[in-house]
């Protein structure tokens, strides 16, 4: 699945990651996002997103094994 943003922010939802995920039989997610400035911290979002999914799969049976950010 890809999501396109602006130059600091790009919309992903959990609904939307978890639904592809069952619509492709997955068991488990990785998901990898970029920081184009080279800042590889997670910012407080990244951590709500990830916390969220994990979450979300937990009740699905989709694990995220990982939360890559790429600088």
């Amino acid at each position: 699945m890809a999501w396109r943003g602006s130059v600091d922010e790009a919309a992903v939802h959990v609904r939307e990651g978890i639904s592809r995920a069952i619509a492709l039989g997955a068991m488990a997610i990785i998901m990898v996002h970029n920081h184009p400035l080279g800042d590889l911290s997670p910012s407080p979002l990244d951590i709500r997103l990830t916390r969220d999914l994990i979450d979300a799969g937990r009740h699905m049976n989709v694990a995220v094994h990982d939360h890559v950010i790429v600088g």
